[in-house]
C-alpha cells in the first residue's frame, strides 16, 4: 500500500482530547507493534502495518531488497462479506476434463483464439453487445495480482446495497470503486468477474468483464474479455436504476489503455494481436445492447503474464501475429492518416515555445499550450473542465517500431472522444460530430514508426505549476524514458524558477568528485539543519539526492509527487530550490513534504541536492490542533525519510541508497526540537 499509515500517524486517530499522557502511550503502544526494518541475516522479524481497507480481494505484495537482489511474493485474500459475480461462480467444476484443450504450440493458440465468440450476446444470445476485445494467459495469481495493483477493484453484484451506493456516488460525483456493471453474456452465462478502474468519478471509469474459456496453453488459464470506457451517463429503461453508461465508441482506446496500465504492473510480459470482431469504421458503427455506438480495427489484444516482477525493458508489447494498424480508429480501413488533420491548426507557435531533448536517436519536444491558444486550435474552453492539453512530438530515428505510454505521464488522461463529449450539450448533432473528430484528429498517435515522427496532443489533468513530463516509450525489449521540464503558460514564475535553478547546475567553484569516499566526507561536512529567515535552526536535513534535475524529477513523478508550494525554510541563505508532496488518486496521500537545496557538490558530472523531508503529527486525520494551531512534524523524522526511500524504490529510477552522518542520533526520551 503506497499510501499506508505509520505508526504514529495511526495512533493520532485514537489520540484522547484531553490527557496527554494517554495520547502518549497510545502512540507508544502502536510503535512497539509495527513492524521494523531490516530484517538481520538469520533473523525473523515480524508486527504490523496499517493499509487501507479494500474490498472484494486484498493483494499483498511482499518485496524483499538485499544488495544486487531482490525477491517479491505475492498473495492475494478474499473478503467474504463482498458479492461480486466471481463469488457465484464454482471456478472448479465450470468446465469438465473432457471439455479442456489443452494446447502447446502458438500457431494453434491463435487459431482457437480466433474462433473464440466475436462479441458479448444479451441473456438469450439473440442480440449482440460489445466485442470481445481481450485476452488474457496466465496463472490467476499472476493475473489479478496485475490488476489489483493499478488500482483496478471487482464490481459488486446488482443488489439494493450496491444500487444505493452507486446512486449516492452518482449523485455526489464520487468514486465508487466498486460500483456494478449490468450483466453481459459469453457462453451462456454471465461474467465470471467485472472490475473497474474509477478517474475522475463514478462517471468516468474503465470497467472489463472476463469469462475463463477451457483453453490451457502450456497450463495457463486462458480468458476471454471485454473492456471500454465510460466517458458519461445517460438514461434508458434497460437497467434498473433507468441510467447507463455512455461509452467511448473509440473501443480500441480502452483497450490500448488497460495495455499501457498494466505495462507497469511488473507482470505483463508479451502482447500480441489476433482477429476479433472484425474491422468497423466511424461510417459504419456497431452498436452495443445499450445503443451506443462503437469502431475498431477489429482485433483483440493477447496479453501474457509472468510472475513478476518484470520491467518496462522486459516487455515484448508488439509481437508477431496481427499488427494494429498505424494510423487513427475510425475511418476508412480504420485509420486516418497525417493528411486529414484539420489545416486550420498551426503549430508553428506550439514548436517555437516546446522544451525538447534527444537521446540514442529519440527526440521528444513538448510544451502546454495558453488557455487562449487552446480555445482557438479545439474551439472549446478546456480549462473550465480541468483538462489540461499537452503538445508533443516524438521523433524515432531507429530501426525499431516503438510505443509511446502516456499513463506514465497522467495516470487518469482523458481520451479524444471523452473531452468532446463533455461539451456535447451545448451543440447540435451535425455540430457535436465534427467536434468528435476535430478534437480526435488533434491526439497523438501512439504508435511510432521507424524512422518517423508523430506530434498531437494528450489531455491531462490541470497542473498549476510548471510539470515534468516524462515520455515511456517501450519496444521489444527495450525501454527509453526522457523528461522534460515544461512550464505551464501564464506562471511565468514557473519559467523564470527553473532558469534560476538550471543557472545553479552549471555555475562555477563547483566541488567536483568521483570518489565514494570524498562524497561522504563532504557530505557529512553540510550543515545539520534547516533555518528559518533569521537563522533559527528548524528541521533536520535527512536526504540526500544524486542526479540532474530530469532524473530526480521523473523518479518522484512517477510516483505521483507533484511540485508543491510551501513555507519557506532556509539553507545556504537562501530558501528551498523546490518544494513536492505526494498527490495520490484514490486515498490521501502520505502527507510528505520534501524540501531540496542544490549544492556545490558534483559527483561523477551529476548534481548533488540535500533535503528535508517531513510529515505532520496528524497525518491525514488532522491538519491542525484543537484550537486551530498548526500541528508540529511527527517526532520520528527517521519514518518519513524511510517511507520516502522505499516509494521512489518503486520508480524504476533509483540506482544505489547509502548512509552519512547527519544531524546526530536523537533519542526518544530527549527529542530535539525545531
Amino acid at each position: 500500500d503506497p499510501a499506508y499509515f505509520s505508526a504514529s500517524e495511526a495512533a493520532y486517530a485514537f489520540r484522547s482530547p484531553t490527557s496527554a499522557g494517554d495520547s502518549q502511550a497510545v502512540i507508544d503502544h502502536f510503535q512497539a507493534l509495527q513492524f521494523r526494518n531490516p530484517i538481520q541475516s538469520g533473523a525473523t522479524a515480524s508486527g504490523f502495518l496499517v493499509v487501507h481497507r479494500d474490498e472484494g480481494v486484498k493483494a499483498l505484495d511482499v518485496d524483499l531488497i538485499s544488495r544486487a537482489k531482490a525477491r517479491s511474493f505475492t498473495y492475494t485474500f478474499r473478503d467474504p462479506s463482498f458479492k461480486g459475480d466471481f463469488t457465484l461462480v464454482d471456478f472448479d467444476t465450470l468446465y469438465g476434463s473432457a471439455e479442456i484443450v489443452e494446447i502447446e504450440e502458438e500457431e494453434v493458440l491463435q487459431r482457437e483464439l480466433e474462433k473464440l465468440p466475436c462479441c458479448t450476446t444479451n441473456k438469450g444470445g439473440t442480440e449482440h453487445g460489445d466485442p470481445l476485445n481481450l485476452v488474457f494467459v496466465g496463472n490467476n495469481q499472476d493475473i489479478f495480482s496485475a490488476y489489483i495493483r493499478r488500482g483496478w477493484h471487482a464490481t459488486e453484484i446488482i443488489s439494493s446495497r450496491a444500487l444505493w451506493r452507486t446512486v449516492k456516488s452518482f449523485l455526489g460525483g464520487g468514486r465508487y470503486r466498486y460500483s456494478p456493471v449490468s450483466p453481459l453474456y459469453v457462453y451462456g452465462r454471465r461474467q465470471d468477474l467485472a472490475a473497474q478502474k474509477t478517474r475522475g468519478s463514478i462517471h468516468q471509469r474503465n470497467h472489463l468483464r472476463m469469462w475463463l474459456t477451457p483453453l490451457r496453453f502450456r497450463g495457463k488459464k486462458v480468458w476471454v474479455g471485454q473492456i471500454s470506457r465510460d466517458i458519461g451517463v445517460k438514461f434508458t429503461l434497460k437497467t434498473p436504476i433507468l441510467t447507463t453508461h455512455v461509452i467511448d465508441p473509440n473501443v480500441d482506446e480502452a483497450r490500448r489503455y488497460l495495455l499501457e496500465d498494466l505495462a507497469y504492473s511488473q507482470a505483463l510480459a508479451r502482447i500480441v494481436y489476433v482477429e476479433g470482431v472484425g474491422e468497423a469504421s466511424r461510417e459504419a458503427q456497431r452498436f452495443n445492447l445499450v445503443g451506443d455506438p462503437y469502431f475498431t480495427d477489429g482485433l483483440r489484444a493477447v496479453m501474457f503474464f509472468e510472475p513478476r516482477p518484470r520491467t518496462l525493458g522486459d516487455l515484448d508489447p508488439i509481437g508477431d501475429w496481427e499488427v494494429p494498424p498505424t494510423g487513427r480508429a475510425g475511418s476508412k480501413k480504420g485509420v486516418i492518416d497525417a493528411s486529414q488533420r484539420p489545416d486550420s491548426v498551426d503549430d508553428t507557435a506550439l514548436r517555437a515555445s516546446a522544451k525538447t531533448i534527444a537521446e540514442e536517436g529519440i527526440r521528444v519536444s513538448g510544451t502546454v499550450p495558453s488557455p487562449e491558444e487552446s480555445r482557438t486550435i479545439f474551439g472549446i474552453d478546456l480549462e473550465k473542465k480541468g483538462i489540461q492539453p499537452l503538445w508533443l512530438e516524438i521523433e524515432n530515428n531507429t530501426d525499431r517500431l516503438i510505443l509511446f505510454l502516456p499513463t506514465g505521464l497522467d495516470p487518469e488522461y482523458f481520451s479524444p472522444l471523452e473531452v468532446s463529449f463533455g461539451y456535447h450539450a451545448s451543440f447540435s448533432d451535425d455540430a457535436n460530430e465534427q467536434l468528435d473528430e476535430h478534437i480526435e484528429s488533434l491526439g497523438i498517435r501512439y504508435i511510432i514508426d521507424p524512422r518517423s515522427k508523430e506530434s498531437g496532443f494528450i489531455f491531462t489533468n490541470r497542473e498549476e505549476a510548471g510539470r515534468f513530463v516524462t515520455v515511456d516509450l517501450i519496444g521489444r525489449e527495450w525501454t527509453k524514458s526522457l523528461t522534460l521540464i515544461v512550464p505551464t503558460p501564464d506562471r511565468k514564475f514557473a519559467e523564470e524558477y527553473f532558469d534560476r535553478v538550471f543557472q545553479m547546475i552549471v555555475r562555477s567553484g563547483l566541488v567536483e568528485t568521483d570518489d565514494e569516499s570524498h562524497l561522504r566526507e563532504l557530505l557529512e561536512q553540510l550543515p545539520c539543519c534547516t533555518s528559518s529567515k533569521d537563522g533559527v535552526q528548524v528541521e533536520p536535513l535527512n536526504v540526500v539526492l544524486i542526479g540532474q534535475l530530469q532524473e530526480v524529477g521523473s523518479a518522484f513523478l512517477r510516483r505521483n509527487f507533484r511540485f508543491t508550494p510551501t513555507d519557506p525554510q532556509y539553507l545556504f541563505l537562501r530558501p528551498q530550490d523546490v518544494s513536492v508532496s505526494k498527490r495520490e488518486r484514490w486515498v490521501a496521500a502520505q502527507p510528505h513534504l520534501l524540501r531540496l537545496w542544490l549544492t556545490t557538490i558534483r559527483f561523477r558530472g551529476k548534481p548533488v541536492w540535500v533535503g528535508q523531508v517531513s510529515t505532520p503529527l496528524g497525518g491525514r486525520f488532522a491538519r491542525t490542533t484543537d484550537d486551530g494551531a498548526a500541528l508540529p512534524i511527527d517526532p520520528n523524522v527517521d519514518e518519513a525519510r524511510n517511507d520516502l526511500v522505499q516509494d521512489v524504490i518503486y520508480s524504476q529510477y533509483l540506482a544505489k541508497i547509502g548512509f552519512v552522518k547527519g544531524v546526530g542520533q536523537v533519542m526518544a526520551s530527549s527529542p530535539g526540537k525545531t
